[in-house]
C-alpha cells in the first residue's frame, strides 16, 4: 500500500472550507447544547396560574 488515504485527496480550499464549517458548527452546537443544560427546564405558565391560583400542575 503506497502512501496514505489523504494522498489521494487533493486538500484544495473547498474542502478546507467544508472541514472549517463542519467544526464550526459541531462547535456552536454543543456551545448551545450546554447553555439549554444550565436553563431551567420549569417555566411557569402565567396563564395557567391565573386560572388555578397556583404554579402547581
Amino acid at each position: 500500500m503506497d502512501g496514505t488515504w489523504l494522498s489521494h485527496v487533493p486538500l484544495d480550499g473547498t474542502w478546507i472550507l467544508l472541514l472549517t464549517t463542519i467544526g464550526a458548527l459541531g462547535a456552536v452546537g454543543t456551545i448551545v447544547s450546554l447553555l439549554r443544560q444550565r436553563t431551567p427546564r420549569t417555566r411557569i405558565d402565567l396563564a395557567r396560574v391565573a386560572r388555578s391560583g397556583s404554579p402547581a400542575r
